[in-house]
């Protein structure tokens, strides 16, 4: 993460922390399924991981931060250099706001936002070991939503639902689409 980013994310928390009555937040680490464009078959079948954080006054939009990466399995392709394998990773920095509606034990929630998002492509020709790889980053906006479980006090858990729609990038000189369609199931705390 850049400086800024952390500076933000530092003193949004040191914020939420001396005001604790006047603010509420949620902080999730989430693990699941990514299905990205066939733009990137057969990589694009992927297993997220990251963390969310919602922060805000109770029945306001509040800020949403997220952070994921994901790695596909290995894919085999045939080029011209003989049987390849090819290894995608993303990672992807979010920021935006999301409605939460309820403050019991289940509260649905809808987001939306910007994010960030860096793919990078290596392709190994198995025989010789010889690899390149590729990297491209793009801005675009996403839309969530999920439903939060409170149980007890501060323990949650929940489901999360991912689009990011718009991700063009030039991979080894190739334009491709790295679309994406996420579910995920998350654990964590609220306060």
């Amino acid at each position: 993460m850049t400086r800024t980013v952390k500076r933000l994310v530092l003193a949004l928390f040191l914020a939420a922390m001396t005001a604790p009555g006047a603010w509420a937040g949620d902080i999730h680490v989430l693990y699941g399924r990514r299905t990205v464009n066939d733009d990137l078959d057969p990589v694009n079948e992927q297993r997220p991981h990251g963390v969310q954080w919602f922060i805000g006054k109770p029945g306001h939009v509040t800020l949403l931060l997220a952070y994921f990466k994901a790695d596909a399995d290995d894919g085999f392709i045939d080029l011209l250099a003989g049987a390849t394998r090819e290894e995608v990773r993303f990672s992807e920095l979010s920021v935006g706001f999301a409605k939460m509606w309820g403050t019991s034990f289940v509260r649905p929630y809808l987001g939306v936002g910007t994010t960030r998002l860096r793919v990078k492509d290596e392709l190994t020709v198995v025989s010789t070991g010889i690899g390149v790889e590729d990297d491209d980053s793009i801005s675009t906006v996403y839309g969530n939503g999920g439903l939060i479980l409170r149980l007890g006090n501060n323990v949650e858990v929940g489901a999360d639902v991912r689009y990011v729609p718009w991700a063009k990038i030039d991979l080894f000189g190739s334009d491709s689409n790295a679309d994406y369609r996420q579910y995920s199931a998350f654990a964590g705390l609220g306060w």
